[in-house]
């Protein structure tokens, strides 16, 4: 019999599950694994749990024989130490996007709202935290920001009740949160501006907008 020791993991910007297969034969021995899982510590440090560990067990050390014995690995990409850090690291920064697609499912909203509530999130995350939630340049037309990746992923989404379609379920995209570089610290850099201004109404929203704004305009 042939083992198999399979780091598991993925990348949601490059839409793909991703694992590192180590075959061998003899008895299992965690130590033939652990220098590739130290070096993946080192290298995505700051990330949440992005990869798992699983031991298995066929009649060969090809990955065929993985696939064949459990479902749960067909569609699975394998690639090297060195491109699993890499695409890993592709979900290091969040989008606009990413944060809008975990609203619209949380908050209905119109696509008005939706710019308004994404952007009160990253005003609130850089004046708490000193650096944006997100890498989009935020455009602001009379005070009503657009978030560039927002506008871009998300036109032709809206409901006939005017409010956008979710294209996923929630826990989807509150991993891909989690999956981030601190993605504690930038979940609840959206959950707590929801809580707090999520009923709010559009008006209400553009004062909010102004208001973070001027407190970060004043900061330098």
């Amino acid at each position: 019999m042939a083992n198999h020791h399979i780091i598991l993991g993925g990348s949601y910007n490059a839409g793909t599950r991703m694992a590192i297969h180590t075959p061998f034969e003899g008895p299992i021995e965690s130590e033939a694994v652990m220098p590739i899982v130290r070096m993946l510590i080192r290298e995505l440090d700051g990330f949440v749990c992005p990869f798992g560990v699983h031991t298995t067990q066929t009649r060969s050390t090809d990955w065929e024989s993985v696939v064949r014995s459990d479902g749960y690995f067909r569609d699975v990409r394998l690639v090297s130490p060195e491109e699993f850090v890499r695409l890993t690291r592709l979900d290091e920064h969040l989008t606009g996007r990413d944060v809008a697609e975990y609203i619209a499912c949380e908050v209905p909203c119109t696509p008005r709202r939706l710019h308004l509530l994404t952007c009160i999130c990253n005003l609130e995350y850089e004046l708490g935290h000193g650096e944006p939630l997100f890498t989009d340049t935020v455009s602001y037309d009379d005070g009503v920001p657009e978030v560039p990746s927002v506008s871009t992923r998300m036109s032709g989404r809206t409901r006939p009740d005017g409010t956008v379609e979710p294209l996923l379920e929630s826990m989807v995209w509150h991993s891909r949160l989690l999956a981030a570089s601190n993605g504690v610290k930038r979940l609840f850099g959206v959950l707590d501006p929801l809580r707090e201004h999520g009923d709010e109404d559009e008006d209400t929203l553009v004062r909010t907008v102004a208001e973070l704004r001027s407190q970060l305009s004043s900061r330098g």
